[in-house]
């Protein structure tokens, strides 16, 4: 990942989503090498629901098939706290010849997939595990440039 100098707010990242276009190839749909220890797909159970509607499977059944995650509260909405359940990975919804079944309702994190908030937001996480994620990073890195030509971005 990369952590650039914009702040993790909703607007901000879809401005940068929209630097790129997802190749939908499944690389954030199974386990990194690299993050062993990930425990899955976080989905807010309000998602869980939308997943449940949308596969015909009940919504305890998929509480079943999850890991109890964090009482937190959701990016993009004005909502409560809520739980998060973990879907584990390789995600059981993506298939490489199909793709993503439940792509529709898919949750949070797979929507502003490679970006990801950082603890404190102050900074924008880009993850550069996929062609998407690296597209994002040189956009993202050539916009802030532009702003404020004296920052110094190491690469």
């Amino acid at each position: 990942s990369l952590n650039i100098p914009i702040p993790c707010t909703p607007y901000n990242v879809n401005e940068v989503l929209t630097y790129g276009t997802c190749r939908r190839c499944g690389r954030c749909c199974i386990p990194n090498p690299l993050n062993p220890n990930n425990p899955g797909v976080e989905a807010f159970e309000s998602e869980l629901r939308a997943i449940a509607q949308h596969t015909g499977l009940t919504f305890e059944t998929l509480q079943e098939q999850t890991i109890r995650g964090k009482v937190v509260a959701h990016p993009f909405e004005p909502v409560k706290l809520s739980f998060t359940r973990f879907l584990p990975l390789p995600c059981p919804y993506y298939n490489a010849n199909t793709g993503c079944r439940i792509y529709p309702v898919r949750p949070i994190v797979c929507v502003i997939h490679p970006v990801v908030f950082t603890e404190d937001n102050t900074r924008m996480s880009i993850k550069a595990l996929c062609g998407y994620g690296k597209e994002l990073i040189k956009a993202a890195l050539k916009e802030v440039k532009k702003k404020d030509p004296s920052t110094v971005i190491p690469l």
